[in-house]
């Protein structure tokens, strides 16, 4: 849009001829606080973009390049997301498969072989004991 004849929001009152006269001739940016919020065309104009965008078949090879870049970007990153989703998410899978540390130091070093393991016990905190379970 830098290509477009810039005018202040203020322009259109003081110089509203001048505006008129350049959107006649091409489209006009209209800013306010030096940035661009609207812009203003003739109707031959706007009703040519509006016939040719309701009947255009827009394909890749259309789009301009900086923004098929950064569409493709996006869509790779997105990928990328997903597949480190799915990493982290069978990890996951595989480490809840696996035996807690604690359980297989009881099993090698547990009563059978001699060790005393502290016990279950503490600050409060008792294992929920299944029927017929005695501690």
């Amino acid at each position: 849009m830098s290509d477009l004849l810039d005018f202040p929001a203020a322009d259109l009152a003081r110089r509203t001829g001048d505006v008129l006269d350049a959107a006649s001739c091409a489209p006009v940016t209209i800013t306010k606080h030096q940035k661009p919020r609207f812009v203003l065309m003739s109707v031959h104009r706007y009703d040519a973009l509006m016939t040719r965008s309701e009947h255009k078949d827009s394909t890749l090879e259309d789009m301009p390049d900086d923004l098929k870049d950064r569409m493709i970007r996006s869509l790779e990153h997105d990928r990328e997301r997903k597949e480190d989703r799915r990493l982290v998410d069978e990890k996951r899978t595989r480490r809840e498969g696996r035996a807690k540390p604690s359980e297989v130091f009881a099993r090698h070093f547990g009563e059978t072989h001699g060790v005393d393991l502290p016990s279950l016990v503490r600050r409060g905190y008792r294992p929920l004991l299944m029927t017929g379970e005695e501690e």
